[in-house]
């Protein structure tokens, strides 16, 4: 069978998958709301549609054989959910859907280990919207019979989307909460794991998706500075800092989030299983793409 993806929504995650998985022969769709991003992506090559255009996404959905989700809920409501669930019946039988998470559906658990079988007691805003989407694609794919996946992400960084970055640009601030850990995960390692969601038969469930190390985001800045040759900016404790609610929140939770089982199951090895690993990688390419 050919190898089909039908991707919902293209940001940072999704570009990098069409990346990858082009070059291994897949016959990838692109659904976004983003009309420039249309443009660019036809330009390369690419068929993709936007949200209006539900022949043309009916058609494609009937001819794909995998899906995957990587647009965020809105509140509690899944924006493909009420727009195309109903069309996903019609997707060819044995098919996949891998749903794109967040390890936010955890809640503070105190600096302490969780894994998929831990309590989800989400506080903030996003965790809670993001458990009630896991919960709808749930429902959704029983009722369909589909395979589902649900890839839980750790915090995403990579090229372009780094401390190295940042600091490089002079736009950073070192924030400080004793005892404040959180997990990573380098944008290479969630492309290999979402082709290996779609590619190895046998997998289907939730998934943490994490390096082996968290960190608190002071030490990760220490590293990224030791990297570059710079003074590490002064560390500010966070209750000196005026942030946003949804700042308030991304610090207000702390845990260590296990990749056991991915790494068992996928029978993976981590790309970059550590923040050195994943900063040494991004500042030779920057140091390489500068030259």
């Amino acid at each position: 069978m050919d190898k089909r993806l039908l991707i919902f929504g293209f940001g940072y995650c999704a570009d990098s998958v069409l990346l990858n998985l082009r070059n291994k022969s897949w016959k990838i769709n692109v659904v976004t709301r983003n009309t420039e991003k249309i443009n660019d992506l036809r330009k390369r090559g690419v068929v993709a549609f936007q949200w209006s255009e539900k022949k043309r996404i009916q058609y494609s959905i009937q001819k794909a054989n995998n899906i995957l989700i990587t647009v965020p809920p809105i509140g509690f409501s899944d924006p493909v959910k009420e727009n195309f669930s109903e069309l996903f019946s019609e997707l060819p039988a044995n098919s996949k859907l891998v749903y794109l998470s967040s390890t936010g559906v955890y809640g503070d658990h105190r600096g302490n280990w969780v894994d998929e079988k831990s309590d989800l007691n989400p506080k903030t805003s996003l965790g809670i919207c993001r458990l009630s989407a896991e919960k709808i694609w749930q429902k959704v794919s029983n009722e369909l019979g589909l395979t589902l996946i649900i890839l839980r992400l750790a915090g995403i960084y990579g090229s372009g989307r780094s401390p190295i970055e940042k600091l490089k640009k002079g736009k950073v601030t070192v924030v400080r909460k004793l005892g404040l850990l959180f997990s990573r995960i380098h944008i290479d390692d969630i492309v290999e794991i979402i082709s290996l969601s779609l590619e190895k038969n046998g997998i289907s469930g939730v998934y943490n998706v994490c390096d082996n190390k968290p960190e608190s985001s002071e030490n990760v800045m220490q590293e990224a500075c030791r990297l570059l040759g710079y003074k590490c900016p002064e560390a500010i404790p966070i209750e000196k800092l005026n942030l946003s609610k949804t700042a308030l929140d991304f610090y207000s939770e702390s845990k260590k989030v296990s990749n056991k089982k991915l790494l068992e199951d996928f029978s993976y090895q981590m790309i970059h299983p550590d923040y050195f690993s994943g900063l040494k990688e991004i500042l030779a390419k920057v140091r390489n793409d500068s030259q």
